[in-house]
């Protein structure tokens, strides 16, 4: 599993830090050595008690992209390439 925490830091006081979202990426086992099927939850808050969307990303390239791509790809199907 990937876990991406987003986090808000007042003024850099770690103390004070507050989570705005998580996003959790799950390899679901039904890919192949050569590309990965993931599931994926993002909240709005920690997980699980926020779930906001879930989703799919079928023949992740893992050989060839880097958990970056994965992330892009997650967060196209789960927003759209909507621009403002």
């Amino acid at each position: 599993m990937i876990n991406i925490t987003i986090e808000l830091i007042p003024f850099g006081i770690i103390a004070e830090k507050k989570t705005l979202a998580t996003i959790a990426i799950v390899n679901n086992g039904t890919g192949t050595p050569e590309t990965g099927n993931y599931d994926y939850m993002l909240s709005k808050q920690n997980l699980p008690k926020s779930i906001w969307k879930t989703g799919k990303v079928f023949g992740f390239k893992r050989k060839r992209h880097n958990v970056y791509k994965l992330l892009q790809l997650v967060l196209k199907d789960a927003l759209g390439e909507k621009n403002g």
